[in-house]
């Protein structure tokens, strides 16, 4: 999420909730469905290819496995000059658990 974006945000806004439960939405077998019946077309992909693709080879939790490897993309991708310099990560975190949502 673009730091940007939190501008026009109102400060109660709980948007690790809200991303989280859009994830969850998206994910029910009905959502999923309908995802892969309207993009497969757009993408030029079966609509077999995209619910495989979106089921088993997004990983949706940011854990700390996951902030180690994209500090580590970052870093990389700055080495190669296709950065300036790493972004310093900023996290959201939703009041009743530990979830983070990263912020570029």
């Amino acid at each position: 999420m673009r730091a940007a974006a939190l501008h026009d945000t109102k400060p109660q806004s709980d948007l690790a909730g809200i991303f989280q439960q859009s994830r969850d939405h998206g994910l029910q077998p009905e959502n999923l469905n309908q995802i892969c019946r309207d993009w497969g077309p757009r993408v030029g992909l079966s609509e077999t290819d995209v619910r495989s693709y979106l089921a088993e080879n997004i990983h949706y939790e940011l854990d700390p496995a996951c902030v180690e490897g994209l500090q580590l993309f970052y870093q990389y991708a700055a080495e190669i000059g296709a950065l300036p310099a790493p972004p310093r990560l900023r996290f959201i975190e939703r009041a009743p658990s530990e979830t983070k949502v990263a912020i570029v």
